[in-house]
């Protein structure tokens, strides 16, 4: 099976990841996102999870 889908493969897609701030989920959003993918992101450490939705290019509080 093919598992290379390709940058930008999720485009127009949502995403809801949790743990934003640190480890696995920001590796995650930020994987997420550099495939096209809508992050919608928390983290319990709101300085460390508005941090790294910045970082990713979400508008931190944004309304869906």
């Amino acid at each position: 099976m093919d598992t290379d889908m390709g940058r930008g493969s999720l485009g127009g897609r949502c995403a809801v990841v949790t743990g934003v701030g640190s480890g696995l989920g920001q590796a995650i959003a930020r994987e997420l996102a550099a495939e096209g993918a809508m992050v919608v992101g928390c983290d319990v450490n709101d300085a460390a999870g508005e941090a790294t939705m910045q970082e990713i290019g979400v508008h931190v509080g944004a309304d869906l």
